[in-house]
C-alpha cells in the first residue's frame, strides 16, 4: 500500500514538473521510495502537526535557465579575464583561489553546461559544484577585511544561481508537505476499498474511542471481559496504550 501510494504521488504530481526541477530532485536523491521511507512514520501519529503547514511552490525555472545561458556565454568568451581578475586581487585568499584551481573550476563549470544543456542544475555549496566558488557570498568569505572582492558580471550570475538554488530547496519542502497529506488520504481510500487496517489503526481507533462520548462504556466493557493485561516489550508500549491500561 505504501509503495503504491508513493508511485501514485510521483505519477500524478512529480513526473510532469519542469525538467530542471526534476534534475534538482534527482541530485537530492528524491524518489517514491525515499519519500515513503521518510514520512511513513507520520501515519502512526494522526495528531502530528507539520511545521510549516504549507510552503509556496515558486516557478523560477525559466529564470534559472536564462542565467545558465548567460553563464555559458561568459565562460566561453571571458574565462581568461575572470582568471586574471582573481589573480590580481590583493585581498583574495590565494591558498584557495590558486592559479591551478581557478581555471579548473571554470573549465568544470563550462563542461557541465555544455554536457547537460539549459536544464542543468548546480549544487551550490562548498561540497557541490565548483561554480559555487565564484558566488559573491563565497568570494566575500575568502577576502581579507578592508579589501573588496573581484568584480564581474559572472560573479553576480553565480550569486543569483545560489539564490535560486535556495528557492528550489524551499520548493522541495513544499512537495514534502504536500506528500504527507496525500499519503494519509490515499492510504485511507485504499484501506477502505480493500477492507483492511494496519496495526497502528487498531491503536489509534482505540485511542479515539476512549476519548469519545462512549469512552467510559468501552472501559467498563473491557474490564468485564478481561481480568488482566500482559504487556510485552514494555519499552515499546506507546503513550496511547499506556493511557488505556491506566484507565483499566
Amino acid at each position: 500500500f505504501l509503495k503504491q501510494a508513493g508511485y501514485d504521488f510521483f505519477m500524478s504530481r512529480i513526473n510532469s514538473l519542469d525538467p530542471l526541477f526534476l534534475n534538482f530532485l534527482s541530485s537530492a536523491g528524491v524518489s517514491p521510495e525515499t519519500f515513503v521511507n521518510t514520512f511513513k512514520r507520520t501515519l502512526s501519529r494522526p495528531d502530528l502537526i507539520s511545521r510549516p503547514e504549507s510552503v509556496e511552490f515558486q516557478d523560477i525555472f525559466e529564470e534559472y535557465r536564462q542565467i545558465n545561458q548567460k553563464l555559458s556565454a561568459i565562460l566561453a568568451a571571458q574565462s581568461n579575464q575572470i582568471c586574471d581578475l582573481i589573480a590580481d586581487n590583493k585581498g583574495l585568499d590565494k591558498r584557495s583561489y590558486t592559479k591551478k584551481n581557478v581555471p579548473n573550476w571554470l573549465d568544470a563549470s563550462k563542461l557541465k553546461l555544455k554536457q547537460e544543456g539549459p536544464d542543468v542544475f548546480f549544487k551550490m555549496d562548498e561540497k557541490g559544484d565548483p561554480l559555487y566558488k565564484f558566488t559573491r557570498t563565497r568570494l566575500a568569505l575568502k577576502t581579507k577585511s578592508g579589501h573588496a572582492p573581484p568584480d564581474h558580471e559572472f560573479f553576480d550570475l553565480c550569486e543569483q544561481t545560489l539564490e535560486l538554488s535556495q528557492v528550489l530547496a524551499v520548493n522541495l519542502q513544499s512537495i514534502k508537505i504536500e506528500f504527507i497529506s496525500f499519503l494519509k488520504a490515499e492510504l485511507e481510500q485504499m484501506k477502505a476499498k480493500e477492507g483492511v487496517c494496519f496495526f497502528d489503526d487498531l491503536v489509534n481507533d482505540l485511542a479515539g474511542a476512549l476519548v469519545s462520548g462512549k469512552g467510559t462504556s468501552l472501559l467498563q466493557a473491557v474490564k468485564k471481559d478481561f481480568k488482566a493485561c500482559l504487556i510485552d516489550e514494555f519499552q515499546d508500549t506507546g503513550k496511547q496504550e499506556m493511557d488505556f491500561l491506566q484507565g483499566l
